[in-house]
Order: structure tokens, then sequence, then C-alpha cells
């Protein structure tokens, strides 16, 4: 594999507060970013030596990390760089194609020496990680509202500044999330590695660590990924993911990417024709990659938290009901306004355990 071009840190500036790299990849959002300890990350910034994480976007394997204020945000790709065009299904809307080519020269042509053309190339990936994190989004004024109308979020907001909802991927954020069902981040995780090394395509290994790109939907559907899944420990889950991915098979990805413009109801509606796919994760999906930034996706987490702080009436019940989860989301919705989801994301971090 060619040498990359852009293996330098590459600096976004942000403002401080406007993002907490760390908290927001442990908020679980999402399964596969790698944390890098510092005695093994060997570029610094300003002589700072950083924790990263590292992980895969639109099929490339990134590293990214902040200053020591946490303020801008740092990236660097290690590649694989293709002379072809994303498949569309990555495409995501609002400018951002990442159909364009990651490429700057073809294979065996010698990459182009023009600095203008290498910025050209690093504009494009500032506008994938810009997206990523919506970065569009004015989190500090947004922290500010909230606070104003809630005052347990003023609280908690801190220790818990700059946490993000992420735009992934909607076909890996629905199987990740079908994964999640009656399970624990941790073992998330595990389940979503599994999966991508199992029916995933390699993308190259960073470090002494493999890489790989999120399975293709045809690789889930087939006749036999049940059985294979059960063999590795999904349980019940495998028979949810297979299915799922033969509907999606019919449908096309295609179908999947429209319901960012569907409106929320329609949307939680026909994500809840898939097998595995209840309301909690159908909200986690309208909410981190279909574009519904005032949903408000309701789990245990977010039951107790209601209960506790926010709805007394909620303590009677041991367990959480169809009406009380439609209660909690309403609740929120009015409280925060249209980023309800983006503000409870805050307070389900802050009630986790071992975000650092």
């Amino acid at each position: 594999m060619a040498e990359s071009l852009f293996k330098t840190w590459r600096v976004i500036k942000l403002p401080r507060g406007e993002l907490n790299l760390s908290k927001t990849l442990q908020s679980g959002q999402q399964f596969t970013w790698r944390k890098i300890a510092r005695e093994n990350e060997t570029a610094t910034v300003d002589g700072d030596t950083q924790a990263s994480w590292r992980g895969v976007i639109a099929e490339m394997v990134w590293t990214l990390k902040q200053d020591r204020n946490d303020e801008n945000l740092l990236y660097m790709i290690h590649g694989p760089w293709k002379d072809t065009k994303v498949s569309s299904k990555r495409k995501r809307k609002a400018g951002t194609d990442l159909g364009r080519r990651h490429v700057i020269a073809k294979k065996g042509a010698g990459y182009q020496e023009s600095m203008d053309a290498i910025e050209s190339q690093y504009q494009t990936f500032d506008s994938i990680i810009k997206d990523y994190f919506q970065l569009d989004v004015n989190l500090r004024q947004l922290y500010a509202e909230w606070s104003k109308a809630d005052s347990n979020f003023a609280k908690v907001a801190t220790s818990m500044t700059g946490i993000r909802i992420l735009r992934q991927d909607p076909v890996e954020n629905l199987f990740s999330f079908i994964c999640s069902s009656n399970n624990n981040i941790s073992r998330i995780t595990g389940m979503v590695g599994n999966l991508c090394k199992r029916y995933g395509r390699k993308l190259l290994n960073v470090d002494g660590i493999d890489y790989y790109q999120f399975p293709e939907i045809a690789a889930l559907a087939q006749h036999d990924a049940e059985k294979v899944m059960r063999d590795m420990g999904f349980g019940y889950r495998a028979k949810y993911i297979n299915e799922s991915a033969k509907i999606l098979n019919k449908k096309g990805v295609a179908w999947l990417y429209s319901l960012r413009q569907t409106p929320y109801k329609e949307c939680q509606q026909q994500l809840r024709q898939l097998y595995g796919v209840g309301a909690k994760v159908a909200d986690c999906i309208c909410l981190m990659s279909l574009d519904k930034p005032s949903v408000v996706p309701v789990d245990t987490h977010v039951f107790q938290i209601s209960s506790r702080y926010y709805i007394p009436g909620l303590r009677k019940q041991k367990s959480l009901t169809g009406k009380a989860y439609t209660e909690i989301s309403e609740y929120f919705l009015k409280l925060y306004g249209p980023y309800a989801g983006w503000a409870h994301s805050v307070l389900f971090t802050a009630d986790l355990k071992n975000v650092t």
C-alpha cells in the first residue's frame, strides 16, 4: 500500500465546549471506536501527547484527538486510498458527498505534488468529519438554553460539556442497535466488532490492529448468517439481524436513507417493521443517523433519571411501560425543545460508569 500524504495532524478549529471527543465517543452511540493509550501515540501537538481514538468513517481509518484544552479537533487519516467512488449508500445530504474521490492520483501514476490539490483533498476530509460530528450545530448555545430551562441539567453540564450526537451511517447504526437489545455497552461493542470481523471487508492494519468496514447488507442477509451469528454468541439477536437484512435487501438501502426526509412518527413506524426494532431502537436510529434531533430514546437509564429528577410519579413503577415511554419522551421534548435528543444524551452519558 502506498504511503499516505495525510498521515499528519490536520486541525479543525473549535471553541472550548463545542466538543468533548472522549465523552462523545463513550456515550453509547457508536461501538467501534478504539481508544489509543497515550504511551502508544507517537504524534504530538505542541509537545503534549494526548490520548487518541481510532476508527472508521467513510471506509477510511481515522485517528482523532483534541489539544490539551479540549478545544480543537485534530485528525489523521491512515487510508486506504481508493480511485473509486464510495458506494451511494454512504452519501450524506447537506452538501457532504462521500462519493467524491478519496485519492489524488491513480495507482502507479504517483501522487500529485500540488499543495493546492492536497489542500482541496483535506477540505473534503474536513467536510466528512464536520458532518460526522455535526459541527454546524452551536452546542454552547444549546447548553446555555438547556441549563436555563433545567437546573438539574445545569448541574450535570459542569462536568459533561461538549457531548454531541454523531451523524452515523444508518446501516451501521441500525444493526448496532439491534445488538443493543437487553445488552450493555461492553457486550454490544464486542458483538459489533465480531460482526465487522466476520462479515466486513478489512481496510488495513494500523499498529498491529485490523480495521474493518461495516458489513454490507447482503452479507448479513446470507441464508446461513443466523446460524453463524448464533454460534458467535448473538443469541436471539442473530435472527433479528438476519431477517432485517433480508428486508433491507428487498427494499434497497436507499429506502433507509430516504427516512432522513421522512417525518418522525412515520419514520419510527417504518423502522419498526424491521425485526428486533422496537420504539427505543427505532428512536436511537432516528436520533443518531436519520436527522431527528428532537427524538428522545428511553431505556432503563433514562427511565431511572426521569423518575429520580423529573417525573416523581414514575417512582411507583417497577419497569418501563409503553405509556411511561411516551410520557418521558414528550416531557423532555417540551423541556428542551428541537434538540431534546441531544440534551437527553448528556444526561444519559452522565449516568454511565467509566466515562472519562
